[in-house]
């Protein structure tokens, strides 16, 4: 999950970590942290383990993920993102 959304980001996987300011990285964290809630049922905690974030920075960029307005310019490019990586997750799932 954690490569797929940096592929669409095209952020380098460590730069994901990393604790620089960079281009959408927060989205690509909060769209991750979305995914491994939904998919895999994972909790706030195991989440911030995984990704090295406060449990505070996940819920908070979790829902700026949730709340992004499909009428918005620049919202359009990031639900357009999280749909290639739910096209990407869903072909993997079903071994294509």
């Amino acid at each position: 999950i954690i490569q797929i959304v940096c592929d669409e980001f095209k952020i380098e996987y460590d730069d994901f970590f990393s604790r620089q300011r960079k281009n959408n990285r927060r989205y690509a964290i909060g769209i991750t942290a979305t995914l491994l809630k939904d998919i895999l049922k994972l909790d706030v905690a195991d989440i911030s383990f995984l990704l090295k974030k406060p449990n505070n920075l996940i819920s908070i960029y979790s829902n700026e993920v949730l709340e992004l307005n499909p009428k918005h310019k620049s919202d359009i490019v990031i639900i357009e993102k999280i749909e290639n990586i739910n096209t990407k997750l869903k072909q993997i799932n079903h071994g294509y």
